[in-house]
């Protein structure tokens, strides 16, 4: 048995680091490997480095500017191999990742999604280091940790609170999964924790106890550029994803008891960045979404009228918090995050018939 793997690359003004991530690929223990790369209109000299590099399993694609979200859906439907993983531009594999990874799903359980610990690396690939799927390097501290899902050894939980999975680069599958799930939205910064959950919400993850990966930490990362934009798509992920998975996970509980103690930490895991109102209108919008005259996508666009009237809302909470006028919505929007929380559990029905004033 011999399955291929493909790879997708999307590439985009990474002429630093794309050789150093093309031959993380190319020098694979595994070997059955189909190697999608994608320009992403890169303006350095990206595209012409690719062009130069020689391996016959190599596929290299040019395209304008059409985000990574696009440009790995675009990559996903060209991908003929059994399994799928992605690779960004600035990142690296660990020489055996593949062949570890594809050892998990074929000796323990193919229909799951497979991460790995992370190596932390900056921009010139001295370690930070080592992230260890939910257990360190948060990307936000949390005000009570013991109070939240942190305290679980569920990765579906932790899915739940934030995205430690932490990149797509942290991402391999079978294909059947990217099948049933489907493209990836048109986020710019959570498209990746959009999709984990998506899948979280059907098939098992996986976390192999080693860094398999090196993960690049630098100034142009992506992440860093616009906050409110930021901050809005992490509520619209939220509002889309969460319901689904919480019902699902509730439903296996055998006592109220257990329920309760779940939403106790739900509670004190949610984080909307003092955006509560706004996540909670999300809800609603999701909620609603089929009697809308307008897509919930359509909404991630800038131009959009709710885009620009959400992201100035987020700008004047950031604005606030940054002046020093209210503290962690922890602690700052007790009330918002209670009526949010309930509004939740009323919504998928754990509220005995009659109690739900």
């Amino acid at each position: 048995m011999n399955p291929k793997v493909s790879i997708i690359i999307p590439s985009y003004n990474h002429s630093k680091y794309i050789i150093q991530t093309l031959n993380s690929v190319c020098n694979q223990t595994y070997e059955n490997l189909e190697i999608i790369v994608i320009d992403d209109g890169s303006s350095d000299d990206s595209a012409k480095l690719i062009s130069e590099f020689s391996d016959p399993r190599l596929l290299f694609i040019q395209q304008n500017n059409q985000g990574a979200h696009a440009t790995i859906n675009r990559g996903l439907s060209m991908a003929s191999g059994d399994y799928i993983a992605i690779l960004n531009s600035d990142d690296l594999y660990m020489k055996n990742r593949i062949q570890t990874c594809l050892n998990i799903a074929t000796n323990i359980n193919k229909d799951s999604m497979i991460t790995s610990y992370i190596e932390v690396v900056d921009s010139n690939g001295q370690a930070l280091g080592i992230k260890e799927g939910y257990k360190n390097m948060f990307p936000y501290q949390p005000l009570y940790p013991e109070k939240t899902f942190i305290t679980t050894d569920d990765p579906i939980k932790n899915l739940l609170m934030f995205n430690y999975i932490a990149t797509t680069s942290n991402f391999f599958c079978h294909k059947s999964i990217i099948d049933k799930i489907g493209e990836f939205s048109p986020l710019r910064y959570v498209h990746d924790w959009d999709y984990f959950l998506r899948i979280a919400e059907y098939f098992p993850i996986h976390i192999i106890n080693q860094p398999l990966l090196q993960y690049r930490v630098h100034q142009n990362n992506t992440i860093s550029e616009n906050k409110s934009r930021m901050i809005l798509e992490i509520c619209w992920t939220i509002a889309r994803n969460h319901q689904n998975i919480v019902k699902s996970l509730t439903s296996n509980m055998e006592s109220e008891q257990e329920q309760f103690d779940f939403f106790y930490q739900l509670f004190y895991s949610l984080e909307a960045f003092n955006c509560e109102k706004l996540l909670l209108t999300l809800i609603f919008m999701f909620n609603s979404s089929q009697s809308l005259s307008f897509a919930m996508d359509d909404m991630l666009d800038p131009q959009h009228p709710l885009h620009y009237q959400f992201s100035m809302e987020i700008e004047n909470q950031v604005m606030q918090k940054e002046n020093g006028k209210f503290k962690s919505s922890n602690t700052g929007n007790i009330n918002d995050k209670f009526n949010l929380l309930v509004s939740l559990m009323k919504k998928l029905k754990i509220f005995k018939q009659g109690t739900n004033n």
